[in-house]
């Protein structure tokens, strides 16, 4: 023969008190402020129109009122003929950082940089790829951000 299931009424009673204590102890809860002088971090995440690549020969003058974060550097397009490579990125004409690259597959090599590389508004930014000659493949992308 099953059994049915009660419920005492004073243990539901003292159940729902207890509830209704918890849900109005966490309503009167509140969240302390961030501190003076403490910094906020913003991530900004680029619109697909804020996207740069910038292609050797050609300069980039980064706008007025934006900051150009530099994600990657590389070469376009690979070459058996030359498998090594150095892509270097100039910003107002100093050397920033160089890639290096030995590869025979003949594929494009892009190199992910690291956080923090930027150039302000107005400064000049060039790509050089230091190979025996031929056509020029070096690159640099990145995003615009605000200033």
């Amino acid at each position: 023969m099953p059994r049915s299931l009660t419920i005492h009424p004073a243990s539901l009673a003292i159940g729902l008190v207890l509830a209704t204590v918890c849900f109005l102890s966490m309503g009167q809860t509140t969240i302390a402020p961030t501190p003076l002088g403490s910094t906020v971090r913003v991530q900004y995440m680029p619109q697909p129109r804020d996207y740069v690549q910038i292609r050797e020969g050609t300069s980039y003058t980064v706008p007025s009122g934006r900051v150009l974060a530099i994600t990657a550097l590389g070469h376009a397009t690979g070459s058996t003929n030359q498998p090594s490579f150095n892509v270097k990125l100039k910003v107002n004409g100093q050397e920033e950082v160089t890639a290096y690259y030995s590869d025979n597959s003949g594929v494009s090599t892009v190199m992910q940089l690291a956080t923090g590389l930027n150039a302000h508004a107005g400064e000049v930014v060039e790509v050089a790829t230091l190979t025996g000659g031929g056509t020029p493949h070096g690159r640099a992308w990145g995003y615009l951000a605000p200033q």
